[in-house]
């Protein structure tokens, strides 16, 4: 999964198996902690209690979604002390049919402080709502959705800029699966890109856009992939280590561009065999 936890008390483990030749990467969802002084602290008007998570951290801005049972709401910041609830609205009849907490907020990605985008999963299903605001989050308009595929599934959103982005499906169970979709028209409509694992790829890897056409998947997994035609094939990429590390391990993130083609690519290397890892 994508790592945007900057100042966020986490716990991550990576746990090898042989899929895709690497790793299977399990991270434990982060929680907002209460502090006087902390980033982290938690959003006026909402009780010390209250559990947050990131949705996104980034552009200027974070944005946390809220536990279950604290009313599935969204918020927003931009200096980590004053935030302000921008929650998309939800009309009278989903509520009616679905209760008072009817999206558990997954995801959020952002290009711009005022321009970014949420997904929702549905509370009891498989299907997500996606939302996309261009004034910070006091408006919202409301995209299609798509789905984790099955129940404890999950799916994943980025935007590179205002017009290119993705989403993944990671399935879990008996449903197993995953799919990328792509949108050329910020987020209006969506294509569906050939299942990763088919054209050269893992369909264990996160993935991250710098436009249109160049993606790259890793999440600290043994291997890194590229590809330079929108997700229609992959290839593996090697970062050859420094001399003194030259039988490491490498075990490659997932990269992180900041507009057009400048990124960063973060690379653990590690000397020996470990059958696990904590960070």
């Amino acid at each position: 999964m994508r790592s945007r936890w900057l100042n966020v008390l986490a716990t991550i483990s990576i746990l090898f198996v042989a899929s895709c030749g690497s790793a299977s990467t399990h991270i434990a969802k982060p929680t907002l902690r209460p502090g006087s002084t902390s980033p982290t602290t938690p959003p006026t008007g909402t009780a010390s209690s209250t559990q947050f998570y990131p949705l996104f951290l980034g552009q200027g801005i974070g944005v946390a979604g809220t536990e279950q049972s604290n009313g599935c709401s969204v918020y927003l910041t931009h200096d980590f002390v004053h935030w302000q609830a921008v929650t998309p609205p939800v009309s009278p009849q989903v509520r009616q049919r679905l209760g008072s907490c009817p999206y558990i907020w997954q995801d959020a990605s952002f290009v711009s402080p005022s321009d970014g985008w949420v997904l929702g999963l549905v509370d009891g299903n498989v299907t997500t709502v996606l939302y996309h605001t261009l004034d910070g989050g006091r408006s919202w308009v409301q995209q299609p959705g798509g789905s984790t595929g099955a129940n404890g599934g999950s799916e994943l959103i980025g935007f590179a800029n205002t017009l290119d982005g993705w989403r993944q499906q990671f399935a879990e169970g008996s449903s197993r699966g995953y799919t990328l979709e792509l949108t050329t028209n910020g987020g209006t409509t969506w294509g569906r890109a050939p299942s990763p694992d088919l054209v050269g790829g893992c369909q264990l890897a996160s993935d991250v856009f710098a436009n249109a056409r160049d993606g790259f998947a890793g999440g600290f997994l043994r291997a890194l992939w590229h590809t330079t035609d929108g997700g229609q094939s992959w290839h593996q990429m090697i970062i050859a280590p420094p001399a003194s590390l030259a039988h490491a391990l490498a075990m490659y993130g997932t990269p992180s561009f900041f507009g057009g083609s400048t990124g960063v690519l973060p690379v653990a290397f590690i000397e020996g065999s470990p059958s696990f890892i904590a960070f």
